[in-house]
């Protein structure tokens, strides 16, 4: 199925920085090491490790919470989660997620025309194709559908992304919980691999937060959901996704 860029949706951090951007790129490269002997009747390479890497554009845009203080931030401040959904956020759609290094930010602006930038990040951890399970504004607890990730009996550790993005508080006071559960059938008994840290609402404020956990070993899958347990009262918008380590 083809895919209109359109929805394409960027995550830097916690924040959510699609309006901002007019395009994203993720490079993968793996090393490649000659291994060319004198009989060979062409050379020969065997792979090795790879490495990944973000490009951005977009315009610039100095409001808070957006890219300029987002990238600002990054600067000296080591890795962050770098999210990349080309075709949406909505349940089953995939993408990427990974920690990455910024190597580069470059606001410009000319005479006449919008003031633009452009940034990249160096992959520096595992680079993962993730499942968003669960999405959206959230105002009760909820299952969300299962999705088939992988393969029945899988040895790679799983990952799991949640972000809380932003928030309409009528409550004005709230918790919400999230983690993902897994199954070796869709109908199966599903049991608990990843719990994220509660968030709190207090007093109506909210801060974004986004948490990066792994698995500490293999698990069997190869059925996910997501669960929330909230707060009645309160609409929180979330994103939880999940994938296997590449």
């Amino acid at each position: 199925m083809k895919v209109h860029g359109r929805r394409a949706v960027m995550f830097v951090k916690e924040f959510k920085l699609s309006g901002d951007m007019s395009r994203m790129s993720i490079t993968v490269t793996p090393d490649t090491a000659e291994v060319t002997a004198f009989e060979d009747q062409s050379k020969e390479f065997i792979e090795g490790q790879f490495s990944w890497a973000v490009g951005m554009e977009g315009y610039w845009d100095p409001a808070i919470n957006r890219e300029d203080e987002q990238f600002a931030e990054m600067v000296g401040f080591g890795t962050q989660v770098i999210g990349i959904y080309p075709g949406g956020t909505a349940p089953s759609i995939t993408g990427y997620e990974g920690k990455g290094i910024l190597t580069n930010y470059s606001p410009e602006a000319t005479m006449g025309g919008a003031v633009v930038f452009s940034a990249d990040a160096q992959g520096s951890d595992d680079m993962m194709r993730t499942t968003i399970l669960d999405s959206g504004h959230k105002v009760a607890n909820g299952t969300s559908t299962p999705y088939n990730i992988g393969t029945a009996g899988m040895v790679r550790g799983i990952i799991g992304v949640f972000r809380a993005l932003g928030t309409a508080i009528t409550s004005g006071h709230g918790t919400l919980t999230a983690s993902i559960w897994a199954s070796a059938t869709e109908g199966g008994t599903y049991g608990q691999i990843i719990g994220f840290t509660q968030i709190t609402t207090p007093g109506g404020t909210f801060t974004p937060t986004v948490e990066y956990k792994t698995t500490a070993t293999a698990q069997v899958g190869p059925w996910f959901e997501a669960v929330r347990a909230m707060t009645a009262g309160d609409d929180i918008e979330i994103s939880v996704s999940c994938g296997t380590e590449e």
